[in-house]
């Protein structure tokens, strides 16, 4: 007689590996997640220090492949950038665009921050105001308190995103992500 497997063994293999693949498969894609996650806060903090040395190097911007390597910003030409904004995408995983980096230039001032939605980027034009009248009027002490009360302002804003992505939406929620975003980036005119 020969030595087989029955039906009953097989069904039994089956039912096992299913449900091996049923606990597995969400752990994988959470790994994935955070994966993702760990990549694009690393990236994030490599673009702000490569960026904030090759504005002190250069004292002016450039593209975005010559101030940084980081892949999760869309290569832009920045050079060109005076007394205007402008908002770049930054990717996390399959999405692309997470939230944005805000470029700000305001006569003598160039800064950058993180932002989700317009009420943030006026917030981040404001500042840049009050610091240029800051540096024109060194003594007044009403413009550095409005300046101080707009900074404080920033660094409480709620940084929520609408994007559908898990690892975006882990960015977002993370301590390390909300200490990076709720400041503002002075690039020149300290």
């Amino acid at each position: 007689m020969k030595k087989a497997f029955t039906i009953i063994e097989l069904v039994f293999v089956v039912i096992i590996l299913g449900v091996l693949a049923a606990v597995a498969l969400p752990k994988f894609s959470t790994s994935k997640d955070e994966a993702s996650t760990a990549q694009a806060l690393g990236n994030l903090k490599t673009f702000i220090n490569d960026v904030s040395s090759y504005v002190l190097k250069n004292e002016s911007l450039s593209s975005i492949a010559l101030m940084s390597n980081v892949a999760n910003v869309k290569n832009e030409d920045l050079s060109s950038l005076q007394n205007a904004t402008k908002e770049l995408d930054f990717s996390v995983g399959n999405d692309e665009q997470c939230f944005k980096v805000l470029f700000v230039d305001k006569e003598s001032i160039l800064l950058l921050a993180l932002m989700v939605d317009n009420a943030q980027k006026s917030k981040v034009q404001n500042i840049a105001d009050l610091k240029n009248q800051t540096l024109k009027d060194p003594k007044n002490q009403s413009i550095k308190t409005q300046l101080d009360e707009a900074l404080n302002a920033f660094s409480q804003s709620e940084f929520t995103s609408v994007s559908k992505s898990k690892a975006c939406q882990s960015l977002i929620h993370s301590k390390a992500f909300k200490s990076l975003s709720t400041k503002v980036y002075f690039l020149s005119g300290n």
